[in-house]
């Protein structure tokens, strides 16, 4: 069962007290987003925005830059366990010699690809 959410009544300060990162360093906002909603997104938003104590753009942009940050960190990183540390590092100090399957793709290449 799905519960409606009223949107909380608009307050009419125009500052909350904060500041954006970019603000506090001095450097101008020069870039827009626009984004299209449904009414129960905007009032869920807008609650959550109220609870923080921010603005919705402040916590909408917030919220959005802390996540990409998230997800850009989890898959620009990879996570080994100490066993997979150890092994990789090994592998890395003491490389195997070249088979002949690597010498003759390493040929071809040359071949196909080297000026």
């Amino acid at each position: 069962m799905s519960q409606s959410i009223d949107p909380p009544a608009r307050r009419t300060s125009p500052s909350r007290g904060l500041q954006s990162h970019s603000a506090s360093q001095g450097n101008p906002k020069e870039a827009r987003l626009f984004a299209r909603l449904t009414l129960s997104q905007k009032a869920l938003l807008q609650r959550a925005a109220d609870l923080t104590d921010r603005t919705l753009s402040e916590f909408t942009v917030t919220m959005a830059a802390e996540r990409a940050v998230q997800i850009i960190q989890e898959r620009e990183s990879i996570a080994l366990s100490a066993r997979d540390s150890e092994i990789f590092a090994a592998a890395v100090l003491n490389p195997v010699a070249p088979n002949d399957a690597l010498r003759r793709a390493a040929r071809l290449h040359d071949e196909l690809v080297a000026p």
